[in-house]
């Protein structure tokens, strides 16, 4: 692949986050540019392809290998794998949505298929470009905070996304609900600053279909325990808690404000953290997917691994499918149950 010129890309998938993020996001780079839309709408394809000055769409990417170097799959969850190991074993470089795949299985598999091409496999995992998690992973490495003892990690806000189509609520295509959706981004966070799970304690209120709320308490490897809560239909506080023994540290999930204390310290740090010449305007969604899609195409030009490659998002994949297969249901507190044991 040339990787001294434009690098030309295709996008599987042309829903809300292709056409309010990716294709934004590439209009104000240099040295890419998008040459192929795959969706099965036509419509939608054309459209955008229009809009984005894109030269060609199809409904399947067979057939149409020479009209791109790498791809980005924004394809329903259950087609991440399937159409990521057959664009790396040709050789195409993927930056594939979360969830990375449905299971644990057909993440090892695109990971194989990127080492046996060479391709560079990237996964959308933007929050790990937050300055704020970066900043909390470098206290939390370097022992500011002393050893940790808990966590507490809680998403959650009535479902607004602009979905292009129902995918998103049916279990075969989306392989489950908020867990494997929002959850993605929460629990990569969560593993990425604290290490990996070892014990795991799951409910949900799916009930055959999809969760919309779930919980979980876990414990990691290190011995540190903790809860993470995810929700569909109700605000929650939007942030990630994390204690130790000389302070804590509470990162905006989706934000770069945090409040951090150590009291042993003269000071504490609240508000938002990184470039000083950036800070008004913060980072954007827009802003964190462009920083993610630059990181995939210098890893390509530099033979490197991107921030976020397929072995590090493979352990979130494997809690997510370990929450799934120890499922309890979920006791509301409107349910007789809850009101039984609370009465």
């Amino acid at each position: 692949m040339n990787t001294t010129g434009d690098i030309r890309l295709a996008i599987l998938g042309c829903g809300a986050v292709t056409e309010l993020a990716h294709l934004p996001a590439i209009e104000r780079m240099r040295g890419l540019r998008v040459t192929l839309l795959v969706d099965i709408n036509a419509e939608r394809r054309d459209r955008l392809a229009a809009s984005f000055n894109v030269e060609n769409t199809a409904s399947d990417v067979a057939g149409r290998w020479d009209l791109f170097d790498a791809a980005i799959i924004a394809l329903p969850h259950a087609l991440h794998a399937p159409s990521g190991i057959e664009l790396l074993a040709r050789g195409k470089s993927v930056l594939v949505e979360k969830p990375m795949a449905v299971t644990v299985a057909e993440c090892d598999a695109m990971i194989n298929a990127s080492k046996q091409s060479g391709a560079v496999l990237a996964v959308g995992l933007m929050r790990r470009f937050l300055w704020s998690h970066q900043f909390a992973q470098t206290l939390i490495q370097g022992g500011v905070l002393g050893r940790i003892q808990s966590f507490d990690f809680r998403e959650g806000l009535v479902y607004c996304w602009p979905v292009a189509s129902d995918f998103f609520f049916r279990k075969a295509a989306a392989g489950g609900g908020v867990l494997i959706d929002t959850g993605a981004h929460t629990l990569d966070s969560l593993l990425h600053l604290l290490g990996d799970f070892a014990e795991v304690e799951y409910f949900d209120d799916a009930e055959g279909g999809v969760d919309a709320n779930c919980l979980i308490n876990l414990r990691l490897k290190s011995g540190v325990s903790g809860i993470v809560e995810l929700s569909r239909t109700r605000q929650l506080r939007n942030t990630g808690i994390v204690r130790g023994e000389r302070g804590v540290i509470e990162i905006d999930l989706g934000s770069n404000n945090l409040k951090f204390s150590v009291p042993d310290h003269p000071f504490v740090l609240s508000g938002p953290v990184g470039n000083l010449d950036e800070v008004e305007q913060g980072q954007r969604h827009i802003q964190l997917m462009t920083s993610q899609i630059e990181d995939f195409i210098d890893a390509i030009r530099k033979s490197r691994s991107p921030v976020a490659d397929g072995l590090s998002a493979r352990a979130s994949i494997s809690l997510i499918e370990t929450c799934y297969r120890l499922r309890k249901p979920l006791v509301s507190p409107w349910e007789p149950e809850y009101l039984s044991v609370k009465g």
